[in-house]
């Protein structure tokens, strides 16, 4: 998608999150409400709702996209 639309803002809206771990930005709405905002690396720093949601996944997913989940805090 990135060398398709490099020009264009494209809304994306995914059940497979780990499609949006290179999204330029993640918006995470609850209710209709943005909660949180930034980029992946941003948003598991920010260990909010959807460092959260990222990590389950991850972790009770059957591969799902993910190589290996690292919850080192150091």
């Amino acid at each position: 998608l990135a060398r398709h639309f490099s020009h264009q803002t494209i809304v994306f809206i995914s059940h497979r999150i780990s499609a949006l771990k290179w999204a330029d930005r993640i918006v995470v709405l609850n209710r209709g409400v943005i909660e949180e905002q930034g980029t992946h690396d941003h948003l598991m720093t920010n260990r909010g709702q959807y460092a959260s949601l990222y990590n389950t996944i991850a972790v009770t997913t059957d591969g799902g996209g993910f190589s290996s989940v690292s919850t080192s805090t150091s």
